[in-house]
């Protein structure tokens, strides 16, 4: 995903932690018995959910972090 381009070790694991738990909740929504599988869809949900890497935000201008992070 471009979006996670600058993102460090630690955002990542943030990331992955973040789509497992909403993994998680829709699995537990769904009533189901079957183990959660974490997919892209998840991620994507993640991205929207974990802040930005600060160093990505020094990087930039609010607007073009507001840009870049509504495509």
């Amino acid at each position: 995903m471009e979006e996670c381009a600058r993102y460090s070790g630690a955002d990542l694991a943030a990331l992955a932690r973040e789509a497992s738990l909403i993994a998680l909740m829709e699995q537990k929504e769904s009533n189901s018995l079957a183990p959660p599988l974490v997919c892209q869809r998840h991620f994507i949900a993640a991205v929207a959910k974990v802040p930005l890497p600060i160093l990505y935000c020094l990087n930039n201008t609010p607007e073009r972090i507001e840009r870049m992070s509504h495509g």
